[in-house]
Parts: structure tokens; C-alpha cells; sequence
């Protein structure tokens, strides 16, 4: 008597492209696509290598959608920055998928705080007078004078003429 038994096929993972995002903030949902010709598409099971666990924990990394269309939000913890590669592995109990990528993160961007204000002068016309400012922020920090809401065009303003 021969007896067939009907073969498994491993499933398949789509591609990521690599991606950059900043600290503390979530990267996604990122779409991706999974087949299995022969297990239901909902019973396939997720896991993940992370390179540097540091950087991205792997309960950092969570999965959503349903059936072939699949996503991957990725939340980067504050204080990390840096270069790493992920990992996504699909099983359906006995062959295993995979598909891995970049993830960048970089520096979150800091607003500019003025921390000191000018201070009020009074000079006599036609004097020289100096205004500075403390601020602080995410590199390049730029200015902009104004007077009375009105941006300054020069660089050195006649005291008679504002």
C-alpha cells in the first residue's frame, strides 16, 4: 500500500527597505506581505533578532494586520541612537521565513528655547549698542532680530532710524 502524504511548504516574507527614525519616536506601521500556500495565513507566528538589543529591545516590536497584509511598528527607546539590523522570522511550525533590515536611529530633534532674553538698554543716539541672547536646541540654531515685530534686515541698525 503507498500512501502519500500531501507535502508543507515553507511560507514567504516580503522585504522591508531599511529605515531611519528618531528616538522616541515610532517608526510605522511598515507594511509587508506573507504566503503560505497551505496554512491558514493566521496561524503563522512571528518572532524577531535584533543585532542590538540595546537600541531596539524586541518588545520593542510589535506586529498588526491580518491574513497576507502585515505590519511592524518599531519604538526606539529615548537615549539610544545608532545602527542596527532586524530580523523578522515567519514559521508555520516547521519551515521558517525570514526578511531583515536596517533601522537607523538617530538624535531626537530638540526645539530652540531661548533661555536668556536681551536685556533693555537706553544709549544716546548714534551709540553703539550690543544685544545678545542664550539659547539652546538641536544644531543649527538661527536668528532673527526684530524690533516692535518687525524683522531687522542689517546687521548693525541705526538707533535714530528704529
Amino acid at each position: 500500500m503507498l500512501t502519500v502524504k500531501e507535502a508543507n511548504d515553507p511560507p514567504t516574507i516580503s522585504g522591508l527597505g531599511d529605515i531611519t527614525a528618531q528616538e522616541g519616536t515610532i517608526a510605522g506601521p511598515l507594511p509587508f506581505i506573507i504566503n503560505d500556500p497551505d496554512t491558514d495565513l493566521n496561524e503563522l507566528s512571528f518572532t524577531t533578532e535584533v543585532g542590538n538589543p540595546n537600541l531596539i529591545p524586541e518588545t520593542n516590536i510589535k506586529f498588526g494586520g491580518n491574513g497576507a497584509n502585515r505590519t511592524v511598528t518599531i519604538m526606539p527607546p529615548l537615549g539610544q541612537t545608532g545602527t542596527t539590523t532586524v530580523r523578522i522570522l515567519l514559521t508555520d511550525g516547521q519551515f521558517i521565513a525570514s526578511t531583515g533590515f536596517s533601522v537607523t536611529i538617530t538624535a531626537a530633534l530638540i526645539p530652540p528655547q531661548i533661555s536668556q532674553q536681551p536685556l533693555s538698554q537706553t544709549i544716546s543716539p548714534g551709540a553703539a549698542v550690543t544685544f545678545s541672547v542664550i539659547a539652546s536646541g538641536s544644531a543649527p540654531l538661527s536668528y532673527q532680530w526684530q524690533r516692535n515685530g518687525v524683522n531687522l534686515v542689517q546687521r548693525f541698525i541705526n538707533v535714530s532710524t528704529c
